[in-house]
């Protein structure tokens, strides 16, 4: 379970990450969902380079996400604006 202020969320997948990021350079990944299937790879493709999915079998509707490093960890996040890609995923998100 992870102890969120004010409410508990169960973990529902873990996956062993060892050595996924390196600290001297920014690495990419990406995170997809549609129609409860949550996806997380590495790399620039979505689909290619898995390494954890979960199926929501009561999917909620995506209205915002948060991302953020582990516990006692420091890190520094970079969001690419790919031409396009924020559109799409809004269209995505509101249909």
């Amino acid at each position: 379970m992870l102890d969120v202020p004010d409410c508990i969320v169960p973990l529902m997948v873990q996956v062993n990450t060892t050595s996924i990021v390196h600290c001297q350079h920014m690495l990419p990944f990406w995170v997809s969902w549609f129609s409860g299937h949550i996806k997380v790879g590495r790399g620039n493709i979505v689909d290619e380079q898995l390494f954890m999915d979960w199926l929501d079998p009561e999917p909620l509707t995506v209205t915002f996400f948060s991302i953020t490093t582990g516990w006692n960890a420091t890190g520094l996040w970079q969001f690419s604006n790919v031409e396009g890609f924020l559109i799409k995923m809004l269209i995505h998100i509101l249909k």
